[in-house]
């Protein structure tokens, strides 16, 4: 029988580890995807508005409304955090419109947004559903 003098060496305690990156590693990916997505959607005021005083006003204004909205409903510590299906509702349409805004500037990154976000987004979920199936917070 094999003794371990530290948690270093057990072979459990390396797989917790490395569980651990892969969260730590999902996190991040989906933090900047989510940034990415926050300022692609308050894009589309320069979009709709062109790049005039108001395109800016219209951007700045959506740009504190979805941060408002996402303070208020969808990030980890959120006063009302969303149930399951509607945060991830809430997710689809923020990135969908996302993905348009870049598709408009740069048709490139807007496959690689979707195709990041696609991968991350399951791979953070099955890390971040608390024991009841609502997201942690």
């Amino acid at each position: 029988m094999r003794s371990y003098v530290g948690m270093s060496s057990c072979p459990a305690a390396q797989h917790a580890r490395e569980g651990e990156s892969v969260y730590y590693l999902a996190a991040l990916v989906v933090f900047l995807i989510e940034l990415v997505a926050l300022g692609a959607f308050a894009s589309l005021g320069l979009a709709w508005c062109g790049t005039g005083v108001l395109g800016w006003v219209v951007t700045v204004v959506l740009l504190v409304a979805v941060i408002t909205f996402w303070s208020l409903f969808m990030a980890p510590k959120a006063p009302r955090r969303f149930r399951p299906v509607p945060y991830y509702l809430a997710k689809a349409v923020i990135y969908l419109a996302a993905a348009y805004a870049l598709y408009r500037a740069a048709p490139v990154a807007a496959l690689i947004f979707v195709g990041v976000a696609a991968v991350s987004e399951p791979l953070f979920h099955r890390h971040n559903i608390g024991q009841d199936g609502s997201p942690r917070g």
